[in-house]
């Protein structure tokens, strides 16, 4: 067969698909003449190439009636219920002082509470107010890397809307978990008041608020006042069936640093501690440490120390917030505005007695684990806890008590211009 044969008989081929192509699609047409719209088109999946500036970002939105049917008399309370959020520093956490001083700041904030969006750390999620960033937290140690909440009253609040996705194209690596931003009251007129009291079913934990709201609008002025009272009650450890020990189901403690103190020797007398009711300076037997004429007995899993009674579930805090924003129309496009805020808040973190070890393997650092008491010398170790009630030897020392105070005073002004574009 020729070439020439070959290419005629595909010509003819390629004819006959496209007769047949159009006797196919004709009818179709004539079908489609009464085309229906449809009210929507869910695609999944797709690979159609989009702006991602001008993609849709998954947002929730809260109001103010969401907020108060929670219970929650803080922002950082209602907020760290919602599954996107991580784990913060909030009332439940109970670090005396504060956790470290890393450079991003994140460790500062004892007292405070903080937002973090899809645990990637509270420095990385960024909080706004009317679409500005909020003043940061502070402590007696130094400024946050993150805001705190609590310096944002609740009666000021009219929803709170929350990026679920990162924004550090838009506002820098601050926003890389996603944004909250809360939206102000702009019903200016009237004066509101409302009291809300709260208390756990074993009686603690008590919690209450009180907010006054004033505000007055005129041909261009618009005035909104808040002043809020909030006092939250504190919720022990040792009032908590499951927090009443380090080990709940064994009811034991944890902790080989008692408050008695433990002596462990590189011989054979092991680990000793001394006997429950001694006298401040426990009779020892060098030939028998643990016999009839000493004071002490071997250590044992039951000796170890129960800390979690000396904890907090819920630290307690008290705060006193003062906001007040004014708009001022210059003209009728461009708009004088102007936000001030005043906080104090005063809370108290409570940790348990911290032990101090030290000697060969005490794992404490190079001078603790080096230092030696010779036994020819006449204070020996088994005489030196009994010098001072408060030597390390002992164990446990005081209770790490850690009042917070933080006060804050901000001042915002803007100017806002409404532009309009005229087309031709």
């Amino acid at each position: 067969m020729t070439l020439h044969q070959i290419t005629q008989r595909k010509s003819h081929l390629l004819l006959g698909c496209a007769a047949m192509a159009f006797a196919i699609s004709a009818p179709s047409s004539a079908q489609n003449t009464d085309t229906e719209e449809l009210e929507e088109v869910i695609v999944t999946g797709s690979r159609i190439r989009q702006n991602p500036l001008n993609a849709q970002n998954p947002v929730q939105i809260l109001t103010s009636e969401d907020m108060r049917q929670s219970g929650q008399i803080a922002v950082g309370d209602f907020l760290q219920r919602l599954p996107i959020s991580g784990s913060a520093i909030n009332r439940a956490n109970n670090a005396s002082g504060n956790l470290g001083f890393p450079p991003d700041g994140s460790g500062i904030g004892a007292g405070a509470s903080q937002v973090d969006l899809r645990n990637l750390g509270a420095t990385r999620t960024l909080v706004l107010v009317d679409g500005k960033r909020w003043v940061r937290g502070s402590s007696a140690s130094g400024v946050s890397g993150a805001v705190d909440l609590n310096t944002i009253p609740t009666g000021i609040i009219q929803s709170i809307e929350v990026l679920q996705d990162g924004a550090s194209t838009a506002y820098g690596s601050d926003a890389i978990a996603g944004v909250v931003n809360i939206i102000t009251r702009t019903d200016y007129d009237g004066f509101t008041a409302s009291a809300y009291y709260g208390q756990y079913d074993e009686g603690d934990g008590k919690s209450q608020e009180y907010d006054v709201s004033w505000g007055a609008s005129g041909d261009r002025t618009r005035v909104l006042l808040d002043i809020s009272y909030t006092k939250q009650g504190a919720v022990e450890a040792a009032d908590r069936e499951i927090s009443a020990f380090a080990i709940p189901i064994e009811q034991l403690g944890a902790s080989s640093g008692t408050p008695q103190g433990r002596f462990s020797f590189t011989n054979s007398f092991g680990n000793i501690t001394p006997n429950v009711g001694t006298g401040p300076v426990p009779n020892f037997d060098p030939t028998d440490p643990t016999g009839p004429n000493s004071d002490y007995h071997a250590f044992t899993i039951n000796d170890r120390f129960n800390f979690s009674p000396f904890n907090k579930l819920l630290t307690p805090s008290e705060r006193v917030n003062i906001f007040v924003k004014a708009e001022y129309d210059l003209t009728d496009t461009i708009v004088f505005k102007t936000k001030g805020a005043f906080n104090n808040r005063r809370s108290v973190s409570q940790a348990a007695p911290e032990p101090l070890f030290f000697g060969p393997d005490a794992g404490a650092g190079f001078w603790l684990d080096k230092l030696l008491c010779q036994q020819t010398i006449p204070l020996t170790p088994l005489v030196l806890p009994s010098m001072h009630p408060t030597f390390p030897l002992q164990g446990a020392g005081q209770l790490n008590k850690a009042p917070a105070s933080s006060h804050r005073m901000w001042i915002h002004t803007s100017f806002q211009a409404r532009l309009k574009v005229k087309q031709n």
